[in-house]
């Protein structure tokens, strides 16, 4: 009798991991919304992906459907897609680029801190910026907040920028090297 326990013991490890229905429904659930961030990306952003010649062409097929039932069974065809694929490698280039936009945001924001500090400052805050960019030119730097601030107090509201901001944010970028 112990021989045909042992024996039952041996044939439960040889199976396979039994997935549950509700499993399988939130892998497909999570496939389907990876398929929906990537084609939410711009197309430029979406071609520098790893994808399959299968799912670009799913995608351009996306942005030929009009409704929106047509659209999400288009997308459990999109999931099924990704889980033939690496989804794992898919998931980590799309973080990369998610983390790529918030660094370009927070550098624009930085810089924008920047330029309002040094505009409503003017020398004042120019003393410390010099600390903390030791390799910045202090007369044209001071040249450039002077020209930039006549160009603003004449601006409109709602006109674009003047030259003398872009020539402003231009050498403030290769100074704090943004």
């Amino acid at each position: 009798m112990e021989q045909q326990h042992g024996d039952e013991i041996d044939e439960d490890d040889d199976q396979e991991e039994v997935i549950s229905r509700s499993q399988i429904k939130r892998e497909a659930i999570e496939f389907q919304q990876l398929g929906r961030q990537i084609y939410e990306l711009p197309k430029k952003k979406r071609n520098t992906l790893p994808l399959d010649p299968l799912l670009h062409e799913a995608f351009d097929e996306a942005d030929r459907i009009n409704s929106s039932d047509a659209l999400r069974r288009h997308f459990q065809h999109v999931g099924k897609l990704i889980r033939d694929l690496n989804a794992d490698e898919l998931k980590s280039e799309l973080a990369s680029l998610k983390r790529a936009a918030h660094l370009k945001g927070s550098r624009h924001d930085l810089l924008e801190q920047a330029i309002k500090g040094l505009l409503h400052e003017g020398r004042n805050a120019s003393e410390p910026f010099l600390e903390k960019y030791p390799h910045a030119d202090r007369q044209l730097l001071n040249q450039l907040i002077r020209n930039t601030s006549k160009a603003e107090s004449k601006r409109e509201e709602g006109a674009k920028e003047t030259p003398a901001m872009k020539k402003l944010k231009q050498y403030l970028i290769r100074i704090m090297k943004l």
